[in-house]
């Protein structure tokens, strides 16, 4: 059976499929992104850049 297509054992109708918890994280990063990039280049930045330097141990 497929990964992508879950089927019903009874009576064969396709069931949908759950969003993985890393396809929600994504999703809310890109959103988080969006939403700071149209707002402010500046702070997106500084965010960014407090998140990776976090991330590196400094």
């Amino acid at each position: 059976m497929s990964g992508f297509a879950e089927r019903c054992p009874e009576c064969g109708e396709t069931l949908p499929l759950a969003m993985p918890w890393w396809g929600w994280l994504i999703g809310g990063g890109l959103v988080l992104l969006l939403f700071l990039a149209l707002s402010d280049f500046q702070t997106m930045f500084e965010v960014f850049g407090r998140v990776l330097a976090s991330l590196r141990g400094e």
